[in-house]
């Protein structure tokens, strides 16, 4: 297999990827705020998840997904385009939160 120009096989990939990001296809720029809440997630999990039980930790990290989503789409931001918040997302994410609801008890 042939390596890509410009690859020094001798440099850690992680290093060589931060330096050569203007040459990636897409933006892997992570902004420290999207690490802090990465960890801070993982922490949560660690901690809350022997106490609640999976089924439930998973329930609510989609909820909590399904919420941000419309948040990112109602605001357009992260560079998605703006996709206002219908009534009809809105009951899908009702009908999402009281699954949650049922799974809690």
């Amino acid at each position: 297999m042939e390596e890509p120009e410009g690859w020094a096989p001798e440099r850690n990939e992680a290093l060589a990827l931060l330096e050569d990001a203007d040459r990636l296809p897409l933006d892997v720029r992570v902004e420290v705020g999207v690490l802090v809440a990465g960890a801070f997630y993982v922490a949560v999990v660690t901690i809350a998840g022997p106490r609640v039980g999976a089924l439930l930790v998973l329930a609510l990290t989609v909820a909590g997904q399904m919420l941000t989503s419309l948040l990112v789409d109602h605001f357009g931001v992260l560079g998605f385009p703006r996709d206002p918040v219908t009534l009809t997302r809105l009951l899908g994410a009702g009908l999402l939160f009281a699954g949650v609801l049922l799974v809690a008890r």
